[in-house]
């Protein structure tokens, strides 16, 4: 109660007082720009002392930004209620394949080897997808520069937390010189188990007993333990005229998660779901200026693959290769876009292009999703100018897609054995369009007002149409439905934004109308029982208790507002705060939608000085935050049954938590040393987040004392 109350007071004053974003970027700030009316949030990631969690946790401080998380290693992003295949996650403006269709899935990028995140929506992120004109986040690789002051630049970072005994070494190189550029990155991590405050467990818990919130595991919490590997390059040349660059990125990472199983008469068996997950990307660029017109031209390709074996850690995978559950699901995929930038008319500035793919499945072995194929083709055209009063951005896209799943011997599984799909719906055909509207009108040199109305679509995922079989990610067996129809959202959006020399303040409110919203559905009732070759049949007794789930459509509505500001009340003192409340509601149903983040609000502290014995632009920073008590939204939401189950819960209680950092530099000779040193969860309390998956029966992470040291050359 009286951490609670001391939050509060903290929290009244935030409120009270009328800050937001700086105009100038700090470290780990974030920078809201309003660029051709459509919103475009970016956050420098090079140095940010998140960047010891996952990506997820590292963007959690962008607006309207939630984490998805499942221990310390893995954390999906949560954007205004969308994640997933209804969230785009770009690499370099590209779409990037990390088989999202679980909740446990973690998105294929090193933080330390990106230069910024950014959120954008509005009219230009029609350039990218016909789903980004809503929202998309993407993440940007370190930037080639060419014929820069220092012709050679290096980073070295060594980073590490208590809590799990994570331990980071990471080095980046940018160097330039008659026209070229150069990048060069690699960044090695590993972790153990993460601790959870210790309390008091439901041990002995059986089938059938009333019902307890008490949680299986405190303390150290079994196979949640990690590592991972990163590695980029790239080379560049610039002439007068023209520009081509080439990046080649490698990203793997190794992980156990943590599950629970019936072990009769007892309800507790520890089970290991291990998985390697490799991705590969190659991105060619070029740009080229032909009077007052840019050509530009890209081609890439990844390689993204998954392997994976239930009750089995990761450490022991390569022993189980040949085994009939061992799943290995390869995704390929080629994409170009070629963008025309023609000279401006009648002050339009203007934008179109054609952007086509081709996306190549194999299940080499396991049962879980099909091999399939997707060809995918883009139009677009986008069109800015600045009246007098106001800013226009307007754009229009057009998408064409084919997906086939073949009715071959290797997919027998799925349409002769579980009768999944057949003839007459094994290729599907999608043709949809979207577009956008913005607008910036500045109201006086304090205020404006920023508006985005979107449609977007969203085309069915080969997972969603044709998937059989059981999923650890959502602890249930899922079926897909060949018949689903592509999703199509009507996105509106009203920004309040206020700036003076020393504060500002932004104010959002939005509503997306989701028509034909994807989502599973408990559709039988009843459990079902899968053996180890895979067979499955329904459940003879309780202690077989996979729910049976299938995708479905409904049409949903998530209505949301966020508020962040940040004020600089002196030269050394620094306030800041931040609110979010979403609501998202199946409509045809007339209950919640699943996955939408609790009500939050934040706030922060900092106070820096020029110099103190020798450190310089030292500063301590003091946060907190508080987030609502949220209830599931049923059946339908992963993980809910642990709301009936003897022990954990899948609905969640309000709490708060204080993190205290501090940091600065100091220079030896020419050489830059930055400190950063962070206590997370200070005061080690127990708490359970809803977007935590493991909160079925672990708490959250307790304290953890992390410490990034970064040196510049």
């Amino acid at each position: 109660m009286q951490k609670k109350i001391i939050t509060f007071v903290v929290l009244t004053i935030a409120f009270n007082i009328a800050y937001a974003q700086t105009k100038t970027e700090t470290l780990n700030s974030i920078q809201v720009v309003e660029q051709n009316s459509s919103t475009q949030i970016n956050k420098r990631l090079d140095s940010s002392q998140q960047a010891l969690g996952s990506l997820a946790s590292t963007l959690e401080s962008l607006p309207g930004v939630n984490n998805l998380s499942t221990g310390s290693g893995a954390g999906k992003p949560i954007l205004r209620g969308d994640t997933g295949l209804r969230l785009p996650i770009l690499s370099n403006g590209r779409e990037s394949e990390y088989q999202a269709e679980g909740t446990r899935h973690n998105p294929n990028f090193e933080p330390l080897l990106m230069e910024n995140a950014q959120v954008i929506r509005g009219p230009q992120g029609l350039k990218y997808s016909s789903q980004s004109v809503k929202s998309a986040i993407n993440l940007q690789s370190l930037n080639i520069e060419y014929d820069i002051a220092d012709s050679y630049r290096a980073n070295l970072f060594l980073g590490g937390a208590t809590n799990n005994n994570q331990k980071l070494l990471g080095v980046r190189l940018k160097s330039s010189g008659q026209g070229f550029g150069l990048i060069a990155g690699f960044v090695k991590r590993q972790a153990d188990n993460f601790h959870a405050p210790d309390t008091k467990t439901a041990t002995n818990a059986q089938l059938g007993q009333p019902k307890n919130n008490l949680p299986l595991f405190s303390g150290e919490i079994p196979h949640t333990d990690f590592e991972s590997q990163s590695g980029i390059l790239g080379l560049g040349y610039q002439a007068n005229d023209w520009q081509v660059s080439i990046k080649h990125s490698i990203w793997e990472m190794q992980q156990n998660f943590l599950g629970v199983e019936p072990s009769p008469p007892v309800f507790q068996a520890i089970v290991a779901a291990g998985q390697n997950l490799t991705n590969t990307e190659t991105q060619l660029d070029g740009e080229f200026f032909v009077d007052d017109w840019v050509i530009k031209a890209e081609l890439s390709q990844s390689r993204n693959q998954r392997e994976a074996m239930h009750e089995q850690p990761y450490q022991k995978l390569s022993q189980f290769k040949d085994d009939e559950e061992f799943l290995n699901l390869l995704v390929k995929r080629n994409d170009y876009k070629i963008s025309i930038k023609p000279p401006t008319l009648d002050d339009w500035q203007g934008e179109f292009g054609i952007s086509g793919f081709d996306k190549n499945q194999t299940l080499i072995s396991g049962h879980l999703s099909p091999s399939a194929n997707i060809e995918g083709k883009g139009l677009y055209l986008i069109e800015n100018k600045d009246f007098n009063n106001f800013q226009l951005a307007v754009g229009l896209r057009y998408d064409w897609k084919t997906i086939t799943a073949p009715l071959n011997q290797a997919n027998a599984y799925f349409w002769n054995e579980n009768s999944i799909y057949d003839n007459t719906n094994n290729q599907r055909t999608f043709a949809n369009w979207s577009g956008g509207i913005g607008l910036e009108v500045p109201i006086n040199h304090q205020w404006k007002i920023t508006s985005n109305l979107a449609r977007s679509s969203r085309t069915p995922s080969i997972f969603e149409l044709y998937a059989a079989g059981s999923h650890g990610g959502v602890q249930a067996f899922q079926e897909g439905n060949p018949e689903l129809k592509a999703e199509t959202a009507l996105n509106s959006e009203l920004a309040f934004h206020w700036q003076v020399d020393n504060a500002s303040s932004r104010l959002a409110i939005y509503n997306n109308q989701i028509s034909n919203y994807i989502g599973l559905e408990n559709y039988t009732g009843s459990n079902i029982w899968c053996d180890h070759e895979g067979a499955c049949q329904p459940a003879k007794d309780q202690t077989h208790n996979l729910r049976r789930m299938r995708n479905s459509q409904t049409n949903g509505l998530i209505q949301g507002a966020e508020w962040d500001g940040q004020w600089q009340a002196t030269n050394n003192w620094q306030f800041g705060a931040n609110a979010e409340w979403i609501k998202g509601e199946d409509e045809s149903k007339k209950q919640s939608l699943a996955l939408m983040p609790a009500p939050k609000v934040g706030a922060f502290a900092s106070y820096q000085v020029q110099d103190y014995l020798g450190l310089k632009n030292p500063f301590v920073k003091l946060s907190t935050s508080y987030k609502f008590a949220k209830k599931s939204a049923g059946k339908h939401e992963p993980f809910s049954q642990f709301d009936n189950a003897p022990f954990g819960t899948a609905s969640t209680e309000d709490y708060v938590l204080w993190n205290l950092q501090s940091g600065g530099y100091f220079k030896i000779n020419r050489t830059k040393i930055n400190i950063n040193f962070k206590i997370e969860n200070l005061f080690d309390t127990s708490y359970r987040d809803f977007l935590d998956t493991y909160k079925g029966y672990a708490l959250g992470q307790g304290r953890n004392f992390k410490l990034m040291v970064k040196t510049d050359f």
